[in-house]
């Protein structure tokens, strides 16, 4: 793209270019670098406006959550609460007959645990109203909500694991964040 297609003089788009971007300048660009200082402008900074973001809590997630969203199918984390656009009455389980003997090779995944980050989500879904938009670093799964009835509305820790799993857009932030940085 050339400098006249994209609005900028000629050297900003060869410094542009040239240079990259650097490691700080990606994590700077973090949500939690950059939610406290607009969440608290003054007054006179919202020109018709109550605020320039949404209400939302940081909560710092726990060394293998990376791992959790790196592997295999879609299981929900050990004592995760049950997810909310799918409750079915108890009348509509159904047990199995099967003895439940015998495992499948594939069955014996490795089980994720996050009792305290179940725990921080239930306390940051009710100081937030009872519900919640997701987000990891820099993106939220818009591109899973067709697994949660086509919304972001979390009301669960279920819900919000179900849709950070399901995320291209979140995989992306975990493989692939660091990508652009510059090397020199």
């Amino acid at each position: 793209m050339s400098a006249k297609t994209t609005g900028l003089d000629d050297s900003v788009a060869d410094l542009t270019a040239k240079e990259g971007v650097t490691y700080n300048e990606v994590i700077q660009c973090q949500f939690s670098n950059w939610y406290s200082t607009f969440s608290t402008l003054p007054k006179e900074c919202l020109v018709n406006r109550k605020s320039i973001t949404v209400k939302s809590i940081v909560l710092p997630l726990p060394p293998n959550f990376a791992d959790f969203l790196l592997s295999d199918g879609v299981r929900l984390p050990e004592g995760a609460t049950k997810v909310s656009s799918y409750v079915p009455p108890e009348k509509d389980f159904e047990w199995s007959d099967d003895d439940g003997d015998e495992k499948d090779e594939h069955e014996e995944a490795h089980q994720f645990s996050f009792p305290e980050l179940n725990v921080e989500i239930k306390s940051a879904i009710e100081s937030l109203g009872g519900a919640v938009m997701p987000k990891l670093n820099w993106s939220a799964p818009k591109d899973a909500s067709w697994i949660n009835n086509g919304t972001l509305k979390c009301q669960t820790p279920g819900d919000v694991y179900l849709l950070l799993k399901s995320s291209d857009f979140v995989m992306h932030d975990v493989q692939h964040s660091l990508d652009a940085v510059s090397l020199f």
